[in-house]
Order: C-alpha cells, then sequence, then structure tokens
C-alpha cells in the first residue's frame, strides 16, 4: 500500500510539471535572436555596399523608417541608395548591444565610412527590429550622418547645453 501511494504521488507531481510546462509560453532563445539579427544586420550592410535595393529591402520591413541627422524621416531604400553612391569603399559596422524583447529588439552600432577621398568618419547607429513571419526585419534605424550628403563637423559643445540668456 505505501508503495501504491508513492507511485501515486510521483505520478501527480510528474503531471503537475508536465502540465505547469506546457501551459507556460515558450520563451524565445535570446541568444538565437541575437545571432539572427546581428546576421540581418551584416546582410544589411553588405546590401548597402553592393547598391543592392532587393536585397535592403528583404532585410526591411515594408513601412522602414530612417532617421538621420540633418535630414527628416526618408523611404529608406532610395535615402540608403543615395548615401551608398556617396560612400567610398562602403561602410562598415559592428554592433555594440543588441537587446531583445519578445518581437521587437534595437540594436546600438558603430559605423565607419569615408566620403570622396575625405578621412574616416565615425558615428553610431540605433536600429528597431520586428520580429516577422520571415525572420527579423530592420524596422527603423537612426544614424550619425550616413544620409547627409555634407558633413558637418562636430559640435564643440552641446546646443541643448547652451545658456540662452
Amino acid at each position: 500500500m505505501h508503495t501504491h501511494r508513492r507511485t501515486h504521488a510521483r505520478s501527480v507531481v510528474t503531471l503537475s510539471l508536465f502540465l505547469a510546462l506546457a501551459a507556460s509560453p515558450v520563451l524565445a532563445d535570446d541568444a538565437a535572436d541575437r545571432q539572427a539579427i546581428e546576421s540581418a544586420a551584416q546582410q544589411w550592410t553588405h546590401a548597402f555596399n553592393s547598391r543592392d535595393a532587393a536585397a535592403l529591402a528583404a532585410v526591411s520591413t515594408d513601412d522602414v523608417l530612417v532617421l538621420d541627422t540633418g535630414s527628416g524621416p526618408s523611404q529608406a531604400t532610395q535615402a540608403w541608395l543615395r548615401a551608398s553612391a556617396l560612400t567610398q569603399g562602403g561602410i562598415k559596422t559592428a554592433s555594440k548591444e543588441i537587446v531583445v524583447s519578445g518581437d521587437t529588439a534595437w540594436r546600438v552600432a558603430t559605423v565607419a565610412y569615408k566620403r570622396s577621398g575625405a578621412e574616416l568618419h565615425k558615428g553610431q547607429s540605433l536600429e528597431i527590429w520586428k520580429r516577422t513571419p520571415a525572420g527579423w526585419r530592420l524596422h527603423r534605424q537612426m544614424s550619425s550622418n550616413i544620409l547627409e550628403q555634407t558633413l558637418r563637423p562636430s559640435p564643440s559643445e552641446p546646443v541643448l547645453d547652451k545658456p540662452t540668456n
């Protein structure tokens, strides 16, 4: 009789664990998501450097929006193609941070490029990525001077901190 109780108790515990695991939401593997975003970001960089409109569109959402210093929101693919035509030797990007939160993620990256044989310019980008049925796609991108045709030197002091009196 005692063995029967133990077997019954094990069965109840096993069933309880099974039901708890079955009822909990499936959590995405953050490492796999970060790797997928990194891969898509490198595909974007290659497409930008190759001036490949179809490849740029393939790694972006249909309503992708680009924000850049000195310009308002732009139709992304055409803005990227104009910028890539001005960039000598392509751009290089490196992820500093990728954070996944459900079906949305953000990526902070460094960006380096040259324009018309000029000195090397370095900046940053902040990107928002969305999970789609086709995988992770670039949804929003904000960068420092990638799209701008004329590069201005960085301000010597922050404008927002300057006294107004």
